[in-house]
């Protein structure tokens, strides 16, 4: 499951799995799902969905506020797994309750001498969105109160899960293990990477309060489309779709063979960039096979690979985390329609009114001196 997340932006910092100042910690001696959850889903209903999501926002909450998980004592990964298979069962929102309140008690009740006031600090721009713990409705009177203790409570200075840079505060994700020996993860790991990724969203992601959608929308959303995929490039597309939901240029995932299989890794050697809603080529890289003959700057590129442009944004835009269409086009462009496995590319285009059909060599970019500066686009020689 070693998908690598870039959020160069958010100031994430994510690092190989390693112990905190050398010392050993209890939850390193479990390997009870090391090979996999041996977790499958049938198909969900709307109850089994809304139960998963409220699972995911508790095992987040108690991840990052818990005292004994904060020690490193509990592989709350493997924790998860153990809990699935009876809870997706349950049918009333008391069993329901119930089951998550053995898990909470499982951690230990917090000590009442433990308990402070929240603090509210002045010029935070957000802080975490807990009122849901306070809703006795849906959680009943003991979960709420068990989990409000816990918000409350004195926790160590450090947690197993997470650290922050000294002097800057940046979060450092240090012991999230990736479990690179995973092709494809079974949907018991599917459902661990949401659940990981939605929570470090929604307590360390410093631009949330500009996310326009309600965040917690995105983790119900999401659950049926994580435990449905069927095999790698679905799941990379699912995860792809997610992340574009933060609308941050900076995120993406990065160093993943399959997804670079998907795509390909070999391009033309000119460039393009949308104007409007057209692609429109703007130079060259160098004049690869004679390549100026056959593409001129400003000839507009209606399909590729005998597909319409309009068509493949369509496709493609969603898997794009951008802060504003320019860039998602951008991004697009490098990343999707200007990318192939085959050695050309087939393009019809639209050259002073006529159009004209094409075909273009496909090279690896380093064989053209392929450059990409984000703040400008691909730099080219001039038109």
């Amino acid at each position: 499951m070693r998908i690598r997340i870039l959020l160069l932006a958010l100031t994430f910092v994510f690092c190989k799995s390693f112990s905190q100042n050398n010392q050993r910690f209890k939850l390193e001696d479990d390997h009870e799902f090391d090979n996999g959850s041996g977790i499958t889903f049938s198909k969900l209903n709307r109850n089994q969905i809304h139960n998963l999501a409220l699972l995911g926002k508790i095992w987040g909450f108690l991840k990052y506020h818990h005292p004994y998980i904060a020690a490193g004592n509990i592989n709350w990964d493997y924790q998860l797994f153990r809990i699935i298979p009876n809870y997706i069962n349950i049918k009333t929102k008391q069993e329901r309750n119930e089951e998550l309140l053995k898990l909470v008690n499982f951690l230990g009740i917090v000590n009442k001498g433990t308990v402070q006031e929240n603090v509210k600090v002045e010029g935070i721009k957000m802080q975490p969105e807990l009122d849901w713990l306070r809703d006795t409705a849906e959680l009943g009177d003991s979960l709420s109160r068990q989990l409000i203790n816990i918000q409350n409570c004195v926790r160590p200075k450090g947690n197993y899960y997470i650290s922050f840079v000294e002097g800057v505060g940046n979060p450092i994700l240090s012991n999230e293990k990736p479990y690179s020996s995973m092709r494809f993860p079974d949907a018991g790991f599917r459902l661990l990477a949401l659940f990981r990724y939605w929570n470090i969203i929604n307590y360390f992601f410093p631009y949330k309060y500009l996310i326009e959608e309600k965040w917690e929308n995105v983790l119900s959303e999401f659950i049926p489309l994580f435990i449905g995929d069927t095999n790698q490039t679905e799941y990379n597309f699912t995860i792809l779709k997610m992340i574009s939901r933060i609308h941050d240029s900076h995120a993406n995932i990065v160093r993943n063979w399959q997804l670079e299989n998907y795509q390909g890794t070999l391009a033309p050697p000119f460039s393009a960039i949308f104007v409007g809603n057209k692609l429109v080529v703007t130079g060259y890289y160098s004049d690869t096979l004679e390549i100026k003959n056959k593409i001129k700057p400003g000839d507009i590129i209606l399909k590729i690979n005998h597909q319409n442009v309009d068509g493949l944004i369509k496709k493609f835009s969603p898997l794009i985390s951008a802060s504003n269409k320019e860039t998602e086009l951008r991004d697009l462009a490098r990343s999707f329609l200007l990318k192939t496995k085959d050695d050309e590319l087939i393009l019809e285009l639209l050259k002073d009114g006529v159009k004209s059909t094409i075909a273009v060599p496909a090279l690896l970019p380093t064989s053209f001196k392929y450059r990409y500066n984000s703040r400008s686009g691909r730099k080219c020689n001039p038109l």
